[in-house]
């Protein structure tokens, strides 16, 4: 297992299990930022934009111990 530093934004705090802003969270060594989405139960269409270390990401993008992701909400306006 490996643990990644996470931090959502806006509506998406909704989704960490810890209540908090930023939080740290455990998945097997190999996963994906798709893989950290599904085990949050982050739904893809309410993220707009993801940092992994600070450089723009793709869901398909592996993680490795010690990895920080952020993710944006969709942002909405009239």
């Amino acid at each position: 297992m490996i643990h990644v530093r996470v931090k959502a934004y806006a509506e998406l705090q909704g989704y960490n299990p810890e209540k908090g802003e930023e939080f740290t969270h455990e998945v097997q060594e190999g996963s994906t930022i798709q893989k950290l989405m599904e085990s949050l139960r982050l739904p893809e269409h309410r993220v707009m934009l993801i940092l992994k270390n600070e450089k723009k990401a793709k869901e398909e993008d592996s993680l490795s111990d010690g990895d920080a992701v952020f993710f944006y909400p969709v942002i909405g306006g009239g």
